[in-house]
């Protein structure tokens, strides 16, 4: 999984302007994430991640962000990612505007 969103996040980072400064932030977040979280598997025995809402908010931010190259990217890796099974949506969100909680696959949807 981490070779998909490391690979769309660096092209999405290296393709936003200023003007996009959470996209930029979100960006570095997940690339820092991501790098502390291959560390320590080399360190420690490997398990697989399933949590997906840390590497899902820069594909967000990418779709909102109304330039479609990307936009098209972030929806490239999202389809990757899904049809590999690697967003399967078992697990439930919390959706801070009505403290709900919907599934995840469900709230990838809406954002589409």
């Amino acid at each position: 999984m981490e070779f998909f969103v490391v690979n769309t996040v660096k092209a999405i980072r290296r393709m936003t302007s200023r003007k996009h400064k959470d996209l930029r932030d979100a960006c570095d977040t997940v690339n820092a994430a991501i790098a502390e979280r291959q560390k320590a598997t080399q360190d420690t025995k490997h398990r697989e991640d399933d949590d997906a809402d840390k590497y899902f908010q820069p594909f967000k931010l990418a779709c909102e962000c109304k330039v479609a190259k990307i936009t098209s990217k972030s929806l490239d890796c999202l389809q990757k990612l899904m049809a590999y099974g690697y967003l399967k949506g078992r697990r439930l969100v919390t959706d801070r505007d009505d403290n709900g909680q919907v599934s995840f696959s469900k709230r990838r949807s809406e954002q589409m």
